[in-house]
């Protein structure tokens, strides 16, 4: 795990054999498409990745009740 110290955030970092010297674009057009109760569906135009970054999927992460701390919420591929 490699922590993210402005965000409070870490990442979980795999190799798969590769070298990639290009990073990803972030995901755009992040919006809620419907929200109930203690749900909550996202959407968004996943990243780029023209000269192979690497990238196979997302690690939701979402604030405590208390908005105190972040917890891991579901992974989308």
């Amino acid at each position: 795990m490699t922590a993210i110290p402005w965000t409070g955030r870490q990442v979980l970092q795999q190799w798969d054999g590769n070298t990639y010297t290009t990073a990803p674009s972030a995901p755009a057009r992040v919006t809620a498409t419907s929200a109930s109760g203690r749900s909550v569906t996202l959407a968004w135009q996943a990243s780029t990745d023209g000269q192979g970054s690497g990238v196979v999927g997302y690690y939701l992460w979402r604030r405590d009740r208390w908005g105190q701390s972040w917890l891991p919420d579901r992974h989308r591929r």
